[in-house]
């Protein structure tokens, strides 16, 4: 394989892109089947994908969407959380540095 797997020519192998005989014994299709294909003429052929796969794989990237906007929230709750507790923890300092001045005088 030429380049790794994030390269274009290691996806287009890793997917089984590019024609040839793949491990599913499909043989390629021609040229000018696959542009048919493209411009909606064609034959459905082996490779589309059924609607209801289409719409498992789009509510599987809603449940993606809603679990990174959580995990953003959380994110950013923990951060705030993280503030508040740095602020408090400087006051506290300051509250003794200030007790330790007026007993020392």
């Amino acid at each position: 394989m030429t380049g790794g797997p994030s390269s274009p020519v290691g996806s287009a192998v890793l997917f089984g892109v590019g024609g040839g005989n793949g491990s599913r014994g499909e043989g390629s299709a021609s040229p000018k089947a696959a542009k048919e294909q493209r411009k909606g003429k064609g034959k459905p052929g082996k490779t589309w994908l059924s609607d209801e796969n289409v719409a498992q794989f789009n509510g599987l990237q809603v449940e993606k969407k809603l679990a990174i906007d959580n995990m953003a929230a959380a994110a950013r709750e923990h951060a705030q959380a993280l503030a508040e507790h740095a602020a408090t923890e400087k006051e506290k300092v300051k509250v003794e540095k200030k007790s330790r001045s007026t007993r020392n005088c």
